[in-house]
């Protein structure tokens, strides 16, 4: 009775880190494990030596697929950290008659720019609410829809890096 060999296609090395993800050498597909299979009935294994051979060869391929996707998730959390902003647009309410004389300011348009160029737009829900992505830094906010009033406060923001930070935007519309 003959053993069945592993496919020369199949590397013995040990998968390496280049970087943030790991590369792993030779990785398995399915095709192999069907030329294993055929090469093993022909030379005349038993069943169960073909059976041994093709859970033998998917769980390596699982393996070998699983290392990258494990190591992404480490790495990109290390490396890739979301920073922005978030928060609400208000504006100064017609009639004040609670303590707060602001109200949500729906649709509005703020604009950030960074060096003199526009980064990015984003418009504020019904509810008042905005929320943006912008790596990490200094930007000047100006609020393209409405400018009537004093305009927006603060003017200029800081991202942190690595994090969401909350700023809420006060839009002196000039009805106060």
């Amino acid at each position: 009775m003959r053993s069945a060999s592993p496919p020369t296609s199949l590397s013995r090395r040990p998968a390496y880190v280049e970087g943030p993800c790991i590369v792993v050498p030779s990785p398995v597909v399915a095709s192999t494990i069907v030329r294993a299979t055929l090469r093993s009935l022909r030379a005349g294994s038993t069943r169960a030596a073909v059976h041994y051979e093709i859970v033998r060869l998917a769980v390596v391929g699982a393996v070998a697929l699983a290392a990258p996707m494990l190591s992404l998730g480490g790495a990109s959390a290390a490396t890739t950290r979301i920073s922005g902003l978030r928060g609400l647009v208000l504006q100064s309410a017609p009639l004040c008659r609670t303590d707060s004389c602001e109200e949500p300011a729906s649709g509005v348009l703020l604009r950030f720019t960074r060096a003199g160029r526009v980064v990015t737009t984003v418009k504020s829900t019904s509810r008042g609410r905005y929320s943006v992505r912008l790596r990490a830094g200094t930007y000047r906010v100006k609020a393209v829809t409405r400018p009537v009033g004093m305009g927006l406060v603060p003017r200029v923001v800081r991202v942190p890096r690595g994090r969401i930070a909350r700023v809420d935007f006060h839009l002196d519309t000039g009805t106060q």
